[in-house]
């Protein structure tokens, strides 16, 4: 961990490595939904069903999502510029298939390419960054990450279907690859390798127990909400996804070098922590598929109509990720983490009395005070878990805490939508536009309810440092 005075010292060179770091985090996770806005394109182009298509976002989601728990090897065994380089140069790599692929094999194999790349980039950034700056300003450091969180993603349909609407989709990857190959070169002047090395030993029964864990269980959540709870194949592929991943857990509690470092999860700050954000990525996803279902199919909206709605909240969440970062290294968790998550609590709860008459503009404000929630608890809790960890530790920490979340996403959709579209097949009546509402309504308290537990253990474990807070938390670093 750095300290004030180090940090202080190398304050222009430490801001050259981050800005580097995060220009590759923007680029990796813009390019997770740039593809949205270009599948009609490509599935007329290569002549593939939906089915098949939706593959180009499905497989990116897993391959990243198996990648993660990889960094913390990857981290702790390469040297740090190295393995952005490689990592950034792979995504390139998938970019520049896409964009010159004379056919769907070929997309999709360079969207696993960009996956791979990708999935390695934010534990990077997050491991790099609490290494580099003290604690009292890591909170602005982790505000800067969320910033790009939020708004790669949020931006990124919107300016590639400008781009693609003007230039074509392959133009598009065309100027990804221009933009990651000078990152690249950028990193190759300005980072250094700041994370110190160890040789570590690559077990690989927990590595094919992690992919084939994972992989299977994302999978079957993915499926579960195409197909319903009813089919049996996302069943299958859930008990699979369980099943292995058990296995991989009891490995690793059995390995005196594990592959990840689950042990951590015994510090009750970081796992009080990781439990709130898996909560809160839940809702924060679960919540972003279901209001252009309800815009879209019960009030008649078109689907720009329901992204114009999102955006606001989405820019808002990524300016305020900035600032609550800020209010961290100032005031500490607790206030943050209270008044984001009561506010999460409270907007989640208004969309409960949705109904066919709310206007645009109070969809578009409750929505937006919904994302200013989240950018004040999410990336907060996250840093006040992983302050707790030593730097030895700390790229376990963040590939635990980014997998978790992944994961929790993945299950909060399937099983919120899976709420949604029971109740509504319960509704009494053949009102289809009233079913659907009810399945939403029953959603949201549910939803409610989860984001109010989480606010009770944010009440009950989430305290302020006191004034000899760093020298407690060093303290619990060296034991960790």
């Amino acid at each position: 961990m750095s300290t004030l005075a180090d940090y202080q010292k190398n304050f222009k060179k430490i801001v050259f490595i981050i800005a580097v770091l995060v220009s590759g985090g923007f680029i990796t996770m813009f390019s997770e939904t740039v593809l949205t806005p270009a599948l009609p394109t490509i599935m007329e182009e290569t002549n593939v069903s939906t089915n098949i298509a939706q593959w180009l976002t499905t497989g990116f989601i897993l391959v990243s999502a198996i990648m993660i728990p990889l960094t913390a090897f990857f981290i702790n065994r390469f040297p740090t510029r190295r393995l952005f380089m490689s990592a950034m140069s792979l995504f390139a790599l998938g970019c520049l298939l896409c964009a010159i692929s004379p056919n769907f094999t070929v997309i999709l194999l360079g969207r696993f390419f960009q996956a791979a790349g990708a999935g390695i980039m934010m534990p990077l950034c997050q491991t790099v960054v609490l290494i580099l700056v003290p604690l009292s300003k890591r909170g602005t450091a982790m505000g800067v990450i969320g910033l790009v969180m939020a708004l790669a993603p949020a931006i990124g349909p919107t300016l590639a279907g400008w781009v693609i609407d003007v230039m074509g989709w392959h133009v598009m990857f065309y100027i990804i690859t221009a933009l990651a190959v000078l990152d690249v070169v950028l990193a190759g002047f300005v980072l250094e390798n700041v994370i110190e090395n160890s040789n570590p030993r690559l077990d690989m029964p927990s590595v094919l127990l992690s992919s084939v864990g994972l992989a299977s269980f994302l999978y079957g959540c993915s499926a579960a909400g195409d197909m319903g709870l009813l089919h049996v194949l996302p069943w299958f592929f859930l008990l699979v996804g369980i099943v292995v991943s058990m296995a991989f857990i009891k490995r690793q509690f059995s390995l005196k070098e594990p592959f990840l470092d689950l042990r951590i999860l015994k510090f009750p700050q970081f796992a009080i922590a990781t439990i709130i954000a898996m909560i809160v990525n839940a809702a924060l996803i679960s919540g972003a598929v279901m209001l252009p279902i309800f815009m879209q199919n019960i009030q008649g909206f078109s689907a720009m109509q329901s992204g114009l709605a999102m955006l606001p909240g989405a820019l808002c969440m990524a300016v305020m990720n900035v600032v609550s970062g800020r209010i961290f290294d100032k005031c500490g968790p607790r206030g943050l983490a209270l008044s984001g998550l009561s506010l999460l609590t409270l907007s989640a709860g208004a969309f409960i009395f949705m109904h066919t008459g709310t206007s645009f503009g109070l969809l578009c404000v409750i929505y937006t005070m919904r994302m200013v929630g989240i950018s004040m608890a999410m990336m907060p809790i996250t840093t006040w878990g992983l302050n707790t960890l030593s730097n030895k530790r700390m790229a376990h920490g963040t590939a635990i805490n980014n997998t978790l979340r992944q994961v929790a996403g993945s299950i909060g959709t399937t099983f919120f939508v899976a709420i949604m579209t029971s109740f509504a097949s319960l509704y009494p009546g053949d009102d289809a536009i009233a079913a659907n509402l009810y399945g939403i309504q029953i959603s949201f308290t549910v939803i409610t309810l989860f984001c109010l537990a989480a606010l009770v253990l944010s009440i009950i474990f989430v305290r302020q440092p006191k004034s000899s807070g760093v020298l407690k938390i060093k303290k619990q670093q060296a034991n960790a």
